[in-house]
């Protein structure tokens, strides 16, 4: 692809900073899903739990809800959760499922 060539000619080092879409764009899919089921399997979560981030999800895709709505209705369940163990959770979940997704473009 052209624009390739564009990025790989503009400047680099510690002044330049590169955002991305993880979710949907460098990700096929949304990495929530693999987090929800995981947190199910090990059952850190019941089954009112999962309804409700399912309901999320799918308002969410009929424009019930907007991006921030969603993610601090989301974020809710995950609170009182230590950082280190969702570091280890992420870490796992890309190891085992996540990386397998990355769009190959």
């Amino acid at each position: 692809a052209p624009w390739l060539a564009e990025i790989a000619a503009g400047p680099g080092g510690p002044g330049v900073l590169a955002v991305f879409d993880y979710d949907g764009t460098l990700l096929d899919g949304y990495s929530i899903g693999a987090f929800i089921a995981d947190r199910f399997r090990r059952r850190a979560i019941d089954a009112s739990t999962l309804r409700r981030a399912v309901a999320l999800g799918v308002n969410a895709a009929l424009g019930a809800l907007d991006d921030r709505e969603l993610v601090r209705r989301g974020l809710a369940d995950w609170s009182g959760q230590r950082v280190a163990a969702l570091a280890e959770t992420g870490e796992r979940l890309w190891r085992t499922e996540l990386a397998a997704r990355v769009r190959p473009e």
